[in-house]
């Protein structure tokens, strides 16, 4: 492997930055700044997201565990039960809903991804959803009227 030289031109500030945590991991200023590169250039040329076939995988796995839910679920109460005693809730997030592990916390899918968006699931059981009931942060809707809604916290 051949090496290449060039000049670079670093604020005082920077530089003197670079030296401290140079001599704190007893390195050379050139090795950290040479790590801290290679670093830069594995982060930036990875693949944001895994490959396809692996997301397709795992949400087909999603559609065979949750969908009957979705499906069968006569109410938010219902839906609610069925994901939990599969260990999962669901969370309100970015204008959807999501599928989260109650114990873990993690996210395991999107609630439109075993096909089941919020505005339809809404529609279905004529009621807004009503909130996390697995123990997370959350504020708890509930219909008052037709055309309104309450907000409990």
């Amino acid at each position: 492997m051949n090496d290449a030289r060039f000049q670079l031109d670093l604020p005082e500030p920077l530089l003197r930055a670079l030296r401290d945590v140079a001599i704190k991991r007893g390195q050379s200023i050139a090795h950290v700044m040479r790590a801290a590169m290679e670093a830069e250039v594995k982060r930036a040329t990875r693949s944001a997201k895994s490959p396809v076939w692996a997301d397709e995988q795992h949400l087909a796995m999603c559609r065979a565990k949750y969908a009957p839910d979705f499906a069968y679920a006569a109410g938010w109460g219902d839906l609610m039960r069925r994901l939990f005693q599969k260990d999962a809730a669901l969370r309100e997030v970015s204008g959807g809903l999501a599928i989260y592990g109650v114990r873990s916390g993690l996210r395991i899918c999107k609630a439109s991804d075993v096909g089941a968006s919020m505005s339809t699931l809404a529609r279905r059981f004529n009621a807004p959803f009503p909130g996390d009931f697995s123990g997370f942060p959350h504020i708890h809707t509930r219909m008052t009227r037709d055309d309104e809604t309450e907000v409990v916290e």
